[in-house]
């Protein structure tokens, strides 16, 4: 492996050159799978060759480079502590040209923490949510944090990022109610709850901008139980009780 690769790998840890090369970087043998048997393209995968040669049938079916590597050059281009025989360079999604509002669908406003937004990934892949609309303030979805923290439900996902305003009016448009969730707010186990729309998940510290408001449908809030005195919830859990009561009331 030249050196020339080794530091184009470890160039992907940051945001301005994987947006250049519209690459990012997933690691382990679970991640890599799982983007290999989804409809991310794979750019190439660096493994060691025991690795390479239980998986090689895949491989070849999908037409995937691939190059071997030695454990100590996967620990060198790695940012992992420990290391787990393969990685992978893959092509980030186009952006959609015309946006799926359709079904039960996330806005994530300013989510800065990538484990939050990896959880977050995790839970709407549990729950059959597959859009997720992000604001340009929400931390990149390929961050390797973010990819790692993910678990491979990215690569079931389309995440798109874009202006709120527009995805707010559109969604107006066309009569999909959008929930905001908004600390103080009525709880939303007392709102009707439609079993499409748009839940809108704030900032973990400052929330939602006020000027998005207006295009709410349902401004909603979990209840603390017994006037309890904690501030807020962390965004990944607060998504997770959201999301699992609109589908509670599917059943």
């Amino acid at each position: 492996m030249t050196r020339k690769q080794m530091s184009y790998i470890r160039s992907m840890r940051q945001a301005k050159f994987r947006n250049i090369h519209n690459q990012f970087l997933a690691e382990g043998p679970k991640l890599v799978g799982e983007f290999i048997n989804s409809d991310f393209k794979i750019a190439t995968i660096y493994a060691i060759e025991e690795w390479l040669q239980e998986n090689m049938n895949l491989i070849n079916s999908k037409e995937i480079h691939y190059e071997i590597v030695t454990e100590e050059e996967l620990t060198s281009i790695s940012r992992l502590k420990e290391p787990h025989n393969t990685l992978a360079l893959i092509y980030q999604k186009e952006i959609p040209e015309e946006l799926n509002v359709e079904g039960l669908t996330l806005a994530l406003y300013a989510i800065s923490d990538p484990g939050n937004l990896g959880t977050i990934l995790r839970t709407a892949d549990w729950f059959g949510i597959k859009n997720i609309f992000c604001s340009f303030r929400t931390v990149d979805v390929y961050n390797p944090k973010v990819v790692q923290a993910s678990m491979g439900s990215l690569s079931r996902l389309n995440v798109t990022y874009l202006d709120f305003e527009d995805l707010f009016a559109q969604c107006n448009e066309v009569g999909i109610p959008i929930y905001g969730t908004i600390l103080g707010e009525k709880s939303f186990y007392e709102v009707d709850l439609s079993p499409t729309g748009m839940i809108v998940i704030g900032n973990e510290s400052t929330g939602i901008k006020e000027k998005y408001f207006k295009y709410f449908n349902e401004k909603i809030s979990i209840p603390a139980y017994n006037n309890s005195k904690m501030e807020s919830l962390n965004a990944a859990v607060a998504t997770s009780i959201i999301v699992s009561e609109f589908r509670r009331k599917l059943a």
